[in-house]
């Protein structure tokens, strides 16, 4: 019986409901202090308040009730072994089920880890990005800025998304754990009361150790049986209502991306190819000034060459016609033009060997021009894409009817709610 001492007690509870003091289907009688008063409350209302009083969630409580029934069932089994005997043949009366024994039947799963606050935390966050998209409003005079936050949000939504697909996967694996695979069969010996389970033989000493093993079968083991259907039909239905929050934030978040793209499709785009024109044009034009003052002085030396050449020349020519004049000799004349060839030669290569280089120059500077051009180009459009394939993601996921202003509940029944609000 419960008293007010172990109210608030969830270790206490949890242990009545797996020892059958408490049915799940039967209401909860509470006495006051003194005695003389009993309050009956469902079970229901109990578990709601036990869990507002220690901030705990629903289906946290639910499977450490439903653990703590098979362990009992699985000590039970193995300090009596005439009672789990019993349980099979039992099981055996049902058709098809010679795979089928008692361990199969009562199997106790790892803790439940789900975090349920994390989904109260994501309500908060996609109330805080509604009030952003709303924010973007006074932004229209600064495009750039509204893109920038456009993008943020989508990543945002992203990482959001992303989370509520692994709380989603995490709540699978809890169905799936706790899922009783042969509610029928638990159901049926739930109907058998504990005198059904009293086993006899014509050897005396036989029914002796049947009458000890009898009296250590607890009184209320049809009830235990019951809490176990009941507990697991109800950790079925707390995963789908987390499952159905799920999918309201889901489809919460793929409206809102739809709506940023729109409004991303109003806004006009930043002109890139002219900024990078702009840059390529800059660098062109400190190069070409570069060139020209490279060219000019070249040029003058050329030119001045071929003055100094021609002056060089006429010089000889004179000291040549002095010397033939005088009765120079012929070989000293014809020695004279062999070495003006040669230089004459030397200076070709030489210019020859300049524009070469003028040319290599010109291809580099065209190359690394290039070069800039494209890598701006590829990171713009990298930016670009990157928004772009992140909207067109989310605009292609489903999601379930979203409720702007959520007032779910964590709910059992339709009378007696624990109320997890969503604002």
């Amino acid at each position: 019986m419960n008293t007010a001492f172990n109210l608030d007690n969830i270790d206490s509870f949890v242990d009545m409901c797996g020892s059958g003091s408490i049915c799940l289907q039967k209401p909860i009688e509470i006495r006051n202090i003194s005695g003389n008063q009993i309050l009956q409350r469902s079970f229901l209302d109990h578990i709601t308040m036990l869990c507002k009083n220690n901030n705990i969630d629903l289906l946290s409580m639910l499977t450490n009730i439903h653990n703590n029934i098979n362990r009992n069932m699985v000590t039970i089994g193995e300090i009596i072994p005439p009672f789990k005997n019993r349980v099979n043949s039992m099981i055996n009366e049902w058709p098809n089920t010679d795979n089928i024994d008692y361990n199969d039947l009562f199997r106790v799963n790892d803790e439940n880890n789900f975090d349920y606050n994390s989904l109260v935390v994501i309500n908060d966050k996609l109330l805080g990005l509604d009030k952003d998209m709303g924010l973007l409003l006074n932004q229209e005079n600064n495009p750039s800025d509204i893109r920038r936050n456009i993008f943020n949000m989508q990543k945002d939504y992203n990482s959001y998304n992303s989370l509520l697909n692994n709380y989603n996967e995490q709540i699978l694996d809890i169905f799936e754990k706790y899922d009783n695979k042969y509610p029928y069969i638990v159901l049926d010996l739930s109907t058998r009361q504990k005198p059904n389970y009293l086993m006899k033989s014509k050897n005396e000493l036989t029914n002796k150790s049947y009458e000890n093993s009898y009296q250590k079968i607890p009184d209320h083991i049809s009830d235990i049986l019951l809490n176990s259907v009941l507990v697991s039909n109800m950790i079925k239905k707390e995963t789908e209502y987390l499952n159905s929050i799920i999918g309201k934030f889901k489809n919460k978040i793929n409206n809102n991306q739809n709506k940023l793209l729109e409004l991303k499709s109003t806004i006009p785009e930043t002109n890139n190819d002219l900024n990078i024109s702009n840059i390529t044009n800059f660098i062109s034009s400190l190069i070409g000034s570069s060139d020209e003052e490279i060219e000019d002085p070249e040029e003058d030396n050329i030119e001045g060459d071929d003055e100094e050449g021609n002056d060089e020349k006429g010089n000889d020519d004179e000291e040549n016609d002095d010397e033939g004049n005088d009765g120079g000799d012929d070989e000293e004349d014809e020695e004279d033009k062999e070495d003006e060839e040669d230089e004459e030669d030397e200076e070709d290569e030489e210019d020859e060997e300049d524009e070469e280089g003028e040319e290599e120059d010109y291809k580099n500077i065209n190359n690394i021009i290039d070069n800039i051009e494209n890598s701006l180009s590829e990171s713009f459009s990298k930016d670009y894409q990157m928004i772009t394939d992140e909207g067109e993601e989310n605009r292609s996921e489903e999601g379930k009817v979203y409720s702007d202003d959520i007032n779910q509940t964590i709910s059992l029944g339709d009378d007696n709610k624990f109320s997890m609000k969503f604002f």
